[in-house]
């Protein structure tokens, strides 16, 4: 679910709110899709907050494979627990198929990880000089010097259905939003 924010601007003290999408696929060659991450970034190109790819490093993917193989981890509780109202066998069997998509999906992760080249990039534009928050509510971006960032919660929006190539481009077709349809789906 992507975040929303409240960006000010220290040059000239410029509020604004931000809102994150949701919907950004990649495909690959054999039509199968994998979730896109998307962050908050500064693109320099944009000159503007966008949606860029968050790409974690492969140690930390595989680190997330590895708990949520574990079936007593946090990451794989949300899965296997038995307490009430889990425990009746609808929920038990829909929770096992949806626990074998998820370390699938892990897996397929790892993989794209393990063969991506570029660097993240603007959703929007393409570029990859884009600038991401670190630590603290605070950055410097190219053009408007320092912004303070603060992350205001969560929020639901529509899914753009946007297609990407496994190194972060952008596949054009006509695709429209949908709140609730998901690649593959009939709309």
């Amino acid at each position: 679910m992507p975040a929303c924010y409240i960006i000010r601007f220290a040059d000239t003290g410029e509020e604004t709110e931000w809102f994150g999408l949701r919907g950004y696929y990649y495909e690959f060659g054999d039509g199968s899709t994998l979730d896109l991450r998307p962050t908050m970034a500064w693109c320099v190109k944009c000159q503007d907050f966008v949606d860029a790819e968050w790409i974690a490093s492969l140690q930390q993917i595989e680190d997330e494979l590895v708990e949520l193989r574990d079936p007593t981890s946090m990451r794989a509780e949300v899965f296997t627990s038995e307490e009430p109202p889990f425990d009746k066998p609808v929920f038990r069997e829909r929770r096992k198929r949806l626990y074998a998509e998820a370390i699938d999906e892990a897996e397929r992760r790892v993989q794209w990880r393990s063969d991506r080249l570029a660097p993240p990039k603007c959703l929007q534009c393409g570029s990859t000089n884009v600038e991401f928050q670190g630590d603290g509510n605070e950055m410097t971006v190219t053009g408007r010097g320092l912004v303070h960032v603060e992350c205001t919660g969560m929020c639901s929006t529509d899914f753009l259905n946007w297609f990407f190539t496994p190194e972060g481009d952008r596949i054009p077709r006509e695709t429209k939003p949908s709140y609730w349809h998901l690649p593959g789906e009939e709309t």
